[in-house]
Formats: C-alpha cells, sequence, structure tokens
C-alpha cells in the first residue's frame, strides 16, 4: 500500500447512503462525467451504500448502478474508499480503487508537510458495537446468512434489512458534537500533535479546533447532498463544504 498525497481539488465524500431509493451520489457523478468536470482524486469515507458487501448477493445486484459507475471513474482518476460500518468486505468489488478496510484506519493521507489521519468513524465507540461490527463485517458469516437467504428463504432478510435502513432518520444535528469531537480526537493522541482528524459517520459537516489540531467530521452527502473540497494556502490545508447543486448546470 503507496502512501496516498492528497491533491488540491479532490472531493472527500460520505455516508451516501446509496440505495435505488436514494440515488443521489450516482446522479451527481453522472452530470460531472458528462460534464467533464471531474475531479484529480475522490475519497468516500464510508457508508457510500445503505447496505454493501461482497458476500451478500443481494446487496451487490441492489448496488449495481452505483458500483459501475466507481469502477468505470476509477480507470481515469484516483479514488480512494474507507469501509464503514454500512459497506465492508470490498476488494474484490472494487478492482481499481484502493480499498482500506476498518482494521487499517485510522490511514495517514499526506498533503506537503501536512499528515492528516482518517476513519470511517465507527470504531471506538462502544465494546457492544465492536463485537457487533466484527460479527457483521465477517465473511463467514455473511456468506452462510447469504446462502440461506437466497437459497431457502427467497431474499426476505435482506429485504428487511432494506425496508429498516429506508425508514432510518438518518440527517439530525447532534448538539453535544464538540463534545464527541473531543472524544474523537482523543483516540488519535498516539499520532502527532500537530496532526489533523478526518471523519465521516456522524453526519455533521463541523471543524474543531482541537489544540494543535483540527478535527473535520465530513457532511453526510444522504442529507444535503454536500461535501468536502480540498483547498490550500501556503502549502497548509483547507477543507471546504460545497453543495453539489452548485456543479448543475
Amino acid at each position: 500500500m503507496s502512501a496516498f498525497v492528497l491533491k488540491e481539488g479532490a472531493f472527500i465524500i460520505s455516508d451516501a447512503h446509496y440505495a435505488p431509493y436514494r440515488d443521489e451520489l450516482n446522479r451527481f457523478l453522472q452530470t460531472l462525467e458528462e460534464q467533464n468536470f471531474l475531479p484529480p482524486q475522490i475519497l468516500l469515507f464510508g457508508d457510500i451504500f445503505d447496505f454493501l458487501s461482497a458476500d451478500s448477493s443481494y446487496s451487490k445486484e441492489f448496488s449495481k448502478p452505483l458500483v459501475k459507475r466507481l469502477n468505470r471513474l476509477s480507470k481515469s482518476i484516483k479514488i480512494l474508499y474507507l469501509e464503514g460500518n454500512h459497506d465492508f468486505n470490498l476488494e474484490s468489488i472494487f478492482e481499481d480503487i484502493e480499498v482500506i478496510s476498518a482494521s487499517k484506519q485510522p490511514y495517514p493521507l499526506y498533503f506537503g508537510n501536512k499528515t492528516i489521519y482518517c476513519s470511517h468513524g465507527d470504531r471506538g465507540l462502544k465494546i457492544l458495537h465492536e463485537i457487533y461490527m466484527k460479527t457483521l463485517t465477517s465473511p463467514y458469516i455473511v456468506k452462510i446468512l447469504d446462502f440461506f437467504d437466497k437459497n431457502i428463504l427467497d431474499d426476505k432478510i435482506a429485504k428487511s434489512i432494506y425496508k429498516h435502513l429506508f425508514s432510518k432518520k438518518i440527517c439530525n444535528e447532534m448538539a453535544n458534537f464538540e463534545e464527541i469531537a473531543l472524544k474523537r480526537a482523543a483516540l488519535y493522541t498516539v499520532f502527532g500533535e500537530e496532526d489533523d482528524i478526518l471523519e465521516g459517520h456522524f453526519h455533521q459537516d463541523k471543524i474543531f479546533e482541537i489544540g494543535k489540531k483540527r478535527y473535520f467530521s465530513v457532511p453526510s452527502f444522504a442529507c444535503n447532498q454536500s461535501f468536502f473540497v480540498v483547498e490550500s494556502e501556503q502549502s497548509d490545508i483547507f477543507l471546504s463544504s460545497r453543495r453539489a447543486s452548485a456543479y448543475y448546470q
């Protein structure tokens, strides 16, 4: 795995929760393709799909339009994909995309002399969540469930998962998020005191100064079609929040 050097103008997109009932990201990327206005890099910060695993047949079929588009885009631009808690075991799905599993996060990004440690953001929360995620992301367990679901239950398990996800409210402003950001930053103390932190998962679109570092919470594309764009000034990095609507002619 080579070091990932950020380029100015890169798009950082998180929590799009794509499904046929929520296809804003696919339509946005289609617009960029049609206008020939692709960024130099796209960084996907997890939960890009409402549910996707290489070991789940139904989820792969359900997610096919966006999977196909991302694979096509990866032939011409660099795409980095940090797995989340809704999308995991993806390497066999995205052959030309660099996939970073949860076990390899936080993952360092480099920009000039700056290091930014990034992750989807769902790990290090509660022990029950850790156990749940390790169980859920086990390819053996998913394959067994997929076999019974596909061959015996007529995809009832997968369909019930999507029914639950469709009705789930995912766009809420967290009043105590600065307190959460401080706790999240404490998990990164093993890294440099001036190294920034970049996470998705929380859907908050916030930036906090914490000591000598900054904590960036990537906005949720599913909530308001927002994302970060990498900018710089005198070798320092800035992440500007943008709306997809600004790119439609």
